[in-house]
């Protein structure tokens, strides 16, 4: 299907659940962060590798963010398969339209305000270690609110 042939409301979701995992992504960072974990980028399988050094030893996960109902790819089932094969974690970290919405409105984010590009420079900025929320509501919200399952 070509994105042309879409509808003005079809475009409106997609680039809306786009904006939306984009910042799912951002939330999920900077919760491993938070929780004493490094961020690398992989590129392709996962969104990115969280590890972290205990007791001499390097504790190792690949991650994969979803938001709402998003199911994993195809290569992301491959990229699960590999790390279980390799006895490496694989994390896939949910974040609820519930809680998006929540997190949203306690941080004055607009997604209708923001585009795609602001979101990707806003996610950068989370990897590179640089928080743009207010840290006091987070380390709340992420305790009692982001629904995160092992895999």
């Amino acid at each position: 299907m070509d994105l042309a042939s879409i509808s003005c409301t079809e475009k409106t979701r997609f680039e809306e659940n786009k904006l939306n995992g984009v910042l799912a992504e951002i939330i999920a960072i900077q919760d491993f962060r938070s929780n004493g974990f490094q961020i690398r980028r992989t590129g392709t399988g996962s969104d990115f590798i969280a590890f972290k050094e205990t007791l001499g030893e390097v504790d190792q996960i690949y991650v994969e963010v979803k938001y709402g109902q998003a199911s994993l790819s195809p290569l992301q089932k491959r990229q699960k398969f590999l790390a279980r094969k390799h006895n490496m974690g694989f994390f896939e970290y949910r974040v609820t339209k519930e809680f998006l919405e929540n997190f949203k409105k306690i941080h004055g984010i607009n997604t209708e305000n923001i585009d795609a590009v602001e979101f990707r420079r806003m996610k950068n900025d989370a990897i590179c270690n640089q928080s743009w929320f207010r840290e006091s509501n987070y380390q709340e919200e992420v305790t009692h609110g982001a629904n995160q399952q092992w895999v």
